[in-house]
């Protein structure tokens, strides 16, 4: 990796470093910007998971380790979310304009959610164990 793309990756690291602790997490894609519209689905690479928030360093290694995948489509995103017991997922999403083909991925990709950025609303995939889960009181 150049020096030009180590300097990106620091960015996008620090962006998600700050939006975890203030937001409760953020997409950004390797131009720096973040989608506002659209559904985000993950699962594009193994993503990972962390009890506790991840340093900017351990989100930089994520994304270093991954940056063949986040150049791969502009519409490729590093992608993070603390969920309601303080697990952070990091993750490369990919956006989707249309909902149904959204859930349509993220269902082949086993995924617990997707995340519609207008309304900023976390949608649970109804075969998700999660989404059981949620539905008994669990």
């Amino acid at each position: 990796m150049g020096g030009d793309t180590m300097s990106y990756v620091h960015e996008m690291a620090n962006y998600l470093f700050q939006e975890n602790k203030n937001n409760k997490g953020g997409s950004v894609s390797r131009y720096g910007y973040s989608p506002i519209d659209g559904y985000m689905v993950g699962g594009v690479v193994q993503g990972e998971t962390w009890d506790e928030p991840p340093s900017a360093k351990r989100i930089a290694d994520f994304i270093r380790h991954n940056w063949s995948v986040v150049t791969m489509s502009t519409d490729h995103f590093v992608g993070s979310w603390v969920d309601e017991h303080g697990w952070t997922y990091l993750d490369i999403s990919e956006r989707f304009d249309s909902l149904e083909l959204a859930m349509e991925v993220a269902r082949a990709r086993k995924e617990i959610s997707i995340y519609d950025l207008k309304s900023r609303e976390v949608l649970y995939l109804e075969n998700s164990t999660l989404a059981r889960d949620r539905a008994r009181g669990a």
